[in-house]
């Protein structure tokens, strides 16, 4: 059973003072975003961020994982899955830097494409402010 739960995931590659981060263009919805998802039963965030990333990008070889401070608390009007549940009133979101070595990503059938950009290009893209907010706080620790 799905939690009120939600995880953010920013993969990004830093060579030197080049720094490249991978936004996602949702198939069906048109969004920009990172790689994001709801946690399942007892899952943890971490390990809802690790299987949603890997559910998304093909993607299991991570450098390092930055648990960020960023947070958000969205309308469940946003999710399907809770819209008709009157004990949730909102979902809490967390967000995650993974650091990768390389750019090969198996694009998943919920995207018609992903982009690597720099932060001011992804700023510019990203259509949610919580993608914005915790990119922000990712240059911060990197």
């Amino acid at each position: 059973m799905r939690q009120p739960e939600n995880v953010l995931v920013i993969p990004f590659i830093k060579k030197g003072d080049v720094l490249k981060v991978a936004v996602f263009y949702r198939r069906h919805s048109g969004y920009c975003q990172f790689v994001a998802g709801g946690l399942e039963d007892q899952e943890s965030h971490l390990h809802a961020a690790r299987r949603e990333f890997f559910e998304e990008t093909g993607q299991l070889r991570v450098v390092r994982i930055l648990p960020l401070k960023t947070e958000a608390f969205i309308p469940k009007s946003e999710f399907a899955d809770f819209r008709d549940q009157p004990d949730v009133e909102v979902v809490h979101a967390v967000a995650f830097g993974f650091q990768l070595a390389a750019m090969d990503f198996i694009l998943s059938k919920e995207h018609r494409r992903i982009e690597w950009v720099t932060p001011s290009e992804a700023v510019d893209r990203l259509t949610f402010a919580f993608d914005r907010e915790a990119l922000r706080e990712l240059l911060t620790r990197i």
